[in-house]
Parts: C-alpha cells; sequence; structure tokens
C-alpha cells in the first residue's frame, strides 16, 4: 500500500471543489497518482460536485471545464492522469467480468496489460468467492486462474503493496479450495504461500483464518481453537464485531466437531451478538441453524420449537432448497424430543429423500441413523437393522476414517442382534458428524 490510506468519497468531492488545503492535498494528488486501483476508480465515478457545475452528474465537457478552472499544472496533469487510470480500469475489470462470466473467449480478449492482469485477477479471486459453498472444483479452477494472473503482475507497476496484498489473497483462496476439495497437503502449502506475500496485517488475519479451517478440516482442533481465539479477540478489540462473530461462528463447529455441544452453543448465542446480521444473510442464517442444532441436541425441546417458529422466515428469506431441508431436519428432532414420533417419522423420510436427490449422501446417512433411533424407540427392529447396513455402506463408500466409523459398526452388530440402543445410534452419529461434510 502507498503511505496513505484509501481515499473516501467525501475526499474526492473536496478535491474537485478545491477545497482540500495544505499537506493534505499533496496526500491526495500522489495517492491518486500512484495508481492505487479503488481509488482512480472512485475519482471516475463520482459526480462533480455543485461547487464547480450545478448538474448532478457531469459529463466529460464539464469535467473538462473545472479542470481547466486548477490553475496549477502539476494538479491539473495529476488529476487527468487519475481520471484516465480510472477509465482505463474500469473498461479492464468490465473486460474481466465478461471473461468471466462466459461471454467471451480467453483470445478474444485484448493483449493483457497490468491493468488487465489485475482486473483477470480480481474477478477471478470473486469468482472463486462466491462458489466456495456451491461448487468447490469450480471455485478451485477460478482460484488456480486469479493466483496465475496476480502472478504475472510486475509489482513495480503498482501502487507499494497493492500486488502483494492481492496475490496474498488470490494463494488464500487456492488453500481455501484445496481444503474444501481435500487436498489438504496442497493446501498447507498454499496458505504458507499467502503468508509470505502478504506484506500488511490484513491480509495475513484473513490468511491466518483460512488457515485455521485448514487446521479444523485435517483436525487438528486444538490449535484452530487457539488460532481462532487469538483472531476473535483481536477483532473484536478493534471494533470488527462481525468479522469476529464469523470467527466466533467458527469456533462453535469446533467445540461440536468435540461433541462438546453445551460449549458449541455459547459460541453460537455470542456469534449471533456481534454479527451483522443484515450485511451477511447466509452466515446470519448458519448462525441460527447452529444454534437450534445444539438447543435440541441438549434436549431443550421446546426452546428449540420457539426459535425454529421464531426463524422461520429467516429460512423462507435467505434459506435456498438445501437450508429448508435443514430446517426440517432440526423440526423432526424436535417432534422426536416431544413425543411426536410418527410425525418425525415422516418428516425424517421426507428430508432423506430430498438429500439423497441432491447426491448429499453422508447427510441423507446422518438422517438414516436419526430414523433408527425412533425406529428403536418404536421397536421396529428390522427396519433398524436395515437401516445401519445401509448407513455403513455409504459411509464406506464416501472413505469415512474407519475411526469414525467404529461406533457404527457397533451398532451393526448390535442391531443385528436386536440389540441396538438411542444412545449407541446417538454416539455413532456424534463420531460422524465430527467428520464435518
Amino acid at each position: 500500500m502507498s503511505d496513505t490510506p484509501h481515499l473516501i468519497p467525501a475526499e474526492i468531492t473536496d478535491l474537485w471543489a478545491q477545497q482540500l488545503e495544505g499537506g493534505r492535498l499533496l496526500e491526495v494528488v500522489k495517492h491518486l497518482a500512484q495508481r492505487c486501483p479503488d481509488c482512480c476508480e472512485l475519482a471516475g465515478k463520482l459526480p462533480w460536485p455543485s461547487a464547480i457545475v450545478d448538474l448532478p452528474v457531469a459529463n466529460d465537457d464539464e469535467r473538462a471545464v473545472a479542470l481547466g478552472n486548477i490553475q496549477d499544472f502539476r494538479l491539473r496533469g495529476a488529476i487527468k492522469k487519475s481520471l484516465a487510470i480510472g477509465v482505463e480500469l474500469a473498461e479492464a475489470r468490465e473486460q474481466a467480468e465478461d471473461e468471466v462470466e462466459g461471454l467471451v473467449h480467453l483470445d478474444e480478449l485484448p493483449p493483457p496489460t497490468q491493468m488487465l492482469l489485475f482486473a483477470r485477477a480480481k474477478a477471478w479471486l470473486g469468482e472463486a468467492r462466491g462458489e466456495r459453498r456451491e461448487d468447490p472444483e469450480y471455485c478451485l479452477f477460478a482460484a488456480v486462474l486469479s493466483v496465475s494472473f496476480a502472478g504475472s503482475l510486475k509489482p513495480e507497476m503498482h501502487p507499494e503493496g497493492v500486488v502483494d496484498n492481492l496475490r496474498s489473497e488470490t494463494w488464500t483462496e487456492l488453500a481455501n479450495a484445496r481444503r474444501l476439495t481435500g487436498d489438504f497437503a496442497s493446501a498447507e502449502g498454499a496458505f504458507h504461500g499467502a503468508v509470505a506475500a502478504a506484506t500488511e496485517l490484513m491480509p495475513l488475519l484473513d490468511s491466518a483464518e483460512g488457515a485455521a479451517q485448514f487446521l479444523m478440516a485435517s483436525r487438528r482442533l486444538a490449535e484452530a481453537e487457539d488460532l481462532l481465539a487469538y483472531l476473535q479477540g483481536f477483532r473484536e478489540q478493534h471494533g470488527e464485531h462481525h468479522i469476529a462473530g464469523r470467527i466466533c461462528l467458527e469456533r462453535g463447529l469446533i467445540a461440536e466437531h468435540r461433541q462438546d455441544n453445551f460449549a458449541a452453543l455459547g459460541f453460537f448465542l455470542r456469534s449471533l451478538e456481534l454479527l451483522d446480521l443484515a450485511r451477511d444473510p447466509d452466515l446470519a442464517l448458519a448462525a441460527f441453524h447452529n444454534t437450534l442444532f445444539c438447543t435440541t441436541r441438549l434436549g431443550h425441546f421446546e426452546t428449540a420449537r420457539a426459535w425454529l417458529d421464531r426463524c422461520e422466515p429467516l429460512y423462507k428469506e435467505w434459506g435456498d432448497e438445501t437450508d429448508l431441508l435443514r430446517r426440517q431436519w432440526v423440526e423432526a428432532q424436535i417432534e422426536a424430543g416431544l413425543g411426536n414420533l410418527p410425525c418425525a417419522d415422516a418428516y425424517l423420510r421426507a428430508v432423506r429423500t430430498g438429500f439423497e436427490d441432491r447426491s448429499l449422501f453422508f447427510q441423507a446417512s446422518l438422517v438414516t441413523l436419526d430414523l433408527c433411533a425412533i425406529w428403536i424407540r418404536r421397536g421396529k427392529f428390522r427396519e433398524v437393522a436395515c437401516g445401519v447396513d445401509d448407513a455403513v455402506s455409504t459411509f464406506k463408500a464416501l472413505k469415512i476414517r474407519r475411526e469414525a466409523l467404529a461406533g457404527l459398526l457397533l451398532l451393526q452388530e448390535a442391531a443385528r442382534g436386536e440389540q441396538a440402543t438411542v444412545a449407541m445410534v446417538q454416539a455413532a452419529g456424534a463420531a460422524l458428524r465430527a467428520e464435518g461434510r
């Protein structure tokens, strides 16, 4: 980064109105002249203020008149240069977005200037982030492209630190994509690349949060918890409550992996206090859902029912079809806890079918285990044995670690002898949920 912070709209407006004074005027002009991409784009987009022209949005002629009113030729030249950079950057970003959206082929793009390479790296980085949840393989493809384009940039042709920070972001996203696709060794290497590229604290903190997720995925839960606890405290101390809430949510997931639902519930409730719920609806819904899940697992079924009713509009407004299935899954667990076994049975069968239709076989098999718990309570031991056999076959096909399957294999033997208990089902399910798929 340059020595000056990013500009805010009011500073650009004051610059156009010639209301900046002394050293700050020189700092702003120097910042723009250094080709800061974010600020040059802002300068090119903002309307010219009424102090120069009366119309709400200035056209090129009005800008020319306004520039002519600036008597300092060096200042006028620097502003013209920043406007030209802004236009070039806007065109590069439009071309990069067309590429990401598949509207043009790579051979149809103009020669890769530094501005276009920068725009392409940013565009593919955004695409990778947007596909984390829906399509990890495509997320990996986009992240690889983003790293490649960022690696082709020449740092000396950009503001100080901009390229290094972008590279750190792209390497972090590549690490996340590797983690999501199960390539933990490559993920760890990518995180090292992100840390090595970072020259500022914030990109380094983002990389650290990604590294914590990698530690979670590789079952190094104590290390992940220690790192996230530090990051949450740092963010809260600096007033970044929304980010702290996101980190707190991740700590709740670690507690779930450790089968400590009481601690997990505390983290999820705290995350709801910290999160800006309107800023990131997906994150807010995840926090609400995990709170409901833990409340149910702890046996507070009446409380969970009240929460579920209050959260129903959130699922309808923010949730996709999978989120709605998860909601019905929790509702089935509540009904089972309240003793409404036929209702819970019907709900769980519908949820299992929904997961299977979406090829979410891990989740479908966990639902099967919940069904087995209900069948045990209803004395349907033949269904229990068949359900456990199906679950064992699916989890083995998914290559679940044998350590996580141990409880399920014991349950299988007990089910065949009609000796299975609800506690055995719950223990087997908890071990498998800790796999975090």
